[in-house]
């Protein structure tokens, strides 16, 4: 049995779905076609449409499911994603705790599924996908970094 077909990380959209491979990939191998990923990625049409109510419920009874992983933004708040995100997998996984570890989660129940959590930026503050890659470019001597954080704040 593939790991593709038994291990599902579900993000937000495509932009989430093109970039975590990248960051995964300092970790695990990742493989250069389809049949060697570790995961699949299911992107979403945006947060909403993957915590929209059955969703998360559903892949979690996919036959031979063995691990589901999930990354979402904090945005404007990160105890509120986290709510929306611990409701949805209650169901599966009732002894969730009511704040989310400061270093993700990672469960297994009592069917031997092992749910993880990414809430981004860092599980602890709010923000985005986008806030953590910011957070990995050195503070100087980035021009390219300096010219759009400028041209951004221009609205260009």
């Amino acid at each position: 049995m593939s790991r593709f077909t038994t291990h599902m990380l579900l993000v937000e959209g495509e932009q989430d779905k093109r970039v975590i491979p990248y960051l995964l990939d300092a970790h695990i191998v990742w493989g250069d076609n389809k049949s060697e990923f570790p995961t699949n990625i299911e992107a979403y049409g945006g947060v909403d449409d993957l915590l929209a109510e059955g969703e998360i419920e559903t892949q979690l009874k996919t036959p031979k499911l063995q691990a589901l992983g999930i990354i979402v933004d904090a945005n404007d708040s990160l105890d509120s994603r986290w709510q929306q995100v611990r409701n949805r997998c209650l169901t599966a996984f009732p002894e969730l705790s009511e704040t989310l570890p400061r270093e993700g989660l990672i469960a297994i129940n009592d069917d031997g599924i092992r749910l993880g959590v990414w809430i981004m930026p860092d599980n602890q503050t709010s923000g985005m996908l986008e806030t953590f890659l910011s957070q990995l470019i050195p503070e100087e001597g980035d021009e390219l970094w300096d010219y759009t954080e400028v041209h951004l704040d221009e609205g260009v």
